[in-house]
């Protein structure tokens, strides 16, 4: 007679239990990492960003996108990512057109979705501090909540 820690359907059971639970923990940012919360009084959204980054990126603002930029001492602030809103209509238009994009939420009518760099690296002195924050990007986007 077989114990049911070694039944097949108890081991699928098992792995799939693994599998939620390190895919739930895997979108939140590390909690060894202290954050302040962003908001957009415009967008009504907030992020969780870095306490770290505060003096590393700058945001622009207009009434339908919030666009955060990394300052790269020396040269031009580089594109990281932005929150932009759009009627539901229009996302459904514009949707498959989007590279490295994707839908964080629907609040009525409205759909908000993200764009990110493609640029995984720039040239510079800069280029380990960029690199390091672009390959956070994907857990401080999965905060976005709107209020």
């Amino acid at each position: 007679m077989k114990t049911p820690s070694t039944r097949p359907g108890a081991m699928i059971f098992s792995f799939a239990l693994l599998l939620i639970s390190t895919f739930s923990f895997a979108n939140r940012i590390s909690p060894d990492v202290n954050t302040y919360t962003f908001e957009s009084q415009k967008l009504s959204i907030q992020l969780e960003i870095p306490d770290e980054w505060k003096t590393k990126i700058v945001t622009e603002e207009s009434e339908n996108s919030v666009v955060f930029k990394y300052l790269n001492t020396g040269s031009d602030p580089v594109f990281l990512f932005s929150v932009n809103k759009v009627s539901a209509e229009h996302w459904m238009k514009i949707k498959d057109q989007l590279n490295n994009s994707g839908m964080l939420l629907r609040k009525d009518n409205d759909i908000y979705y993200y764009e990110k760099t493609s640029a995984a690296s720039i040239r510079g002195a800069n280029k380990e501090e960029y690199r390091s924050i672009v390959s956070n990007l994907d857990e401080v986007i999965k905060t976005a909540k709107s209020f």
